[in-house]
């Protein structure tokens, strides 16, 4: 079992390794007003998602136990912060998944009033995208 904080407002990817019938926990502070979405993605074995306070199988608030692609979506009331449990369900091999948190774009007025610009998930894929992009303009100016 193991566990991490993050801040939902950035969103962003995170990638994770689970032993078989382990959790891995995400501790969540809601910087939003607005609903949330978590999406969890299987690359290898069998990740079930789980919301709650240190949810399990047993106890938890919200669920999702399918095989592929799990996605919750967090109401706006939900309490802050909260805890995403992660749980590979798959016996004899480690489950391997990819954990998304996206602010929806209709509703994403934080805590303290202010205006989030979007709401979609920055995902190291754009910064690279953006950097290389950058990097192809300054060799343009240079030439």
């Amino acid at each position: 079992t193991g566990s991490s904080g993050i801040n939902a407002e950035y969103g962003g990817l995170l990638r994770g390794n689970i032993v078989p019938f382990k959790y891995y926990y995400y501790a969540v502070r809601r910087e939003m007003k607005g609903a949330i979405t978590v999406t969890l993605k299987t690359i290898e074995g069998d990740a079930d998602l789980f919301i709650g306070d240190k949810p399990t199988f047993e106890r938890y608030d919200l669920q999702s136990c399918t095989t592929g692609v799990e996605e919750l979506k967090i109401p706006p009331d939900y309490g802050s912060p909260f805890t995403i449990g992660v749980f590979a369900a798959k016996p004899y091999v480690n489950t391997t998944f990819e954990l998304q948190i996206i602010a929806d774009e209709d509703d994403t007025k934080r805590s303290d009033g202010q205006y989030k610009s979007s709401g979609d998930a920055i995902t190291f894929s754009d910064i690279a995208t953006f950097l290389l992009k950058v990097l192809e303009i300054a060799l343009e100016i240079l030439a």
